[in-house]
């Protein structure tokens, strides 16, 4: 009688550790999201024969970080390949008739791009087709493919004019994001984020405004 009393408690405690282990169990399924997202922005990106894993050529500088010269690099295909990725769409313009999608990046590989931000022009039917498909929340993101014609990290400059004499005001430090501008190719609806990828992705841009 003595041993099965002097028992209990280690039982207790092994179906506190499993009921435990249990409620984590979707915790352990985040890589494995993240692999499904990978593979499918891999078979989109065959789809439209572009380059998925370019960012995997990317050299690391330490921190993440890269330089102009190395997106322009992975991005701007000499051969004129599109690149795929994943973006949010924050905005269509038109201007002379020609129309433009504008995306932030949304870096799967988590390497501190510090969000891109990506101009490409569209055609009124991919206009019309995202617009059908804007979400309403920061949570749906977009499967893109696109032709890169240029990358940029444009520095600030003000110029004003007050009395007659010219003054100049130089705002000399780089800003964070990047732009890139093309063509748009191809683009469809990704999937919502969790709650936490929104929460990340947000404190992201308040820091990036910040700066």
């Amino acid at each position: 009688m003595r041993s099965y009393v002097n028992s209990l408690p280690l039982a207790l405690a092994l179906i506190l550790v499993s009921d435990s282990c249990s409620q984590n169990r979707p915790l352990v399924q985040v890589p494995e999201r993240r692999k499904a997202e990978q593979a499918r922005l891999q078979e989109f990106a065959t789809r439209h024969n572009a380059a998925g894993d370019w960012v995997e050529s990317l050299p690391n500088r330490g921190n993440g970080s890269v330089f102009t010269v190395d997106l322009t690099k992975a991005l701007v295909r000499t051969n004129g390949q599109p690149v795929a990725m994943v973006a949010f769409l924050e905005d269509l313009s038109e201007k002379d008739g020609v129309f433009t999608g504008h995306f932030t990046m949304f870096d799967l590989s988590h390497r501190q791009l510090s969000d891109p931000r990506l101009d490409f022009r569209c055609s009124a039917q991919q206009v019309e087709d995202l617009l059908k498909s804007k979400p309403d929340d920061l949570g749906m993101r977009f499967l893109i493919a696109a032709t890169v014609e240029s990358v940029s990290r444009p520095a600030f400059e003000v110029i004003a004019t007050e009395g007659g004499d010219a003054s100049h005001i130089d705002f000399s430090d780089m800003p964070e994001a990047f732009f890139a501008k093309g063509n748009l190719v191809a683009a469809e609806p990704f999937g919502r984020m969790t709650d936490e990828e929104v929460s990340s992705f947000k404190n992201r841009q308040a820091l990036a405004h910040k700066e």
